[in-house]
């Protein structure tokens, strides 16, 4: 899950937004996209189980004022 807030942690709705996102693990790239939940949130799923020292990129389109890119 994905949740969207402003500057001031005040929710954004997210309808009409999308994020993609890419797992690294053990050496593999998974691509997932997230969709919109309602409010502000966004949810996605895949078919990988998380482990110590993965590695998760999200870009964002058009969610809040913007896009936005993180790693974690």
């Amino acid at each position: 899950m994905l949740y969207v807030p402003d500057a001031n942690e005040k929710p954004v709705n997210v309808d009409g937004s999308s994020a993609k996102r890419q797992v690294l693990l053990v050496g593999k790239t998974y691509n997932v996209d997230f969709k919109p939940t309602g409010g502000n949130t966004l949810k996605a799923s895949g078919d990988f189980t998380s482990a110590k020292g993965v590695r998760v990129i999200v870009k964002t389109d058009k969610v809040g004022a913007g896009s936005i890119g993180a790693l974690n």
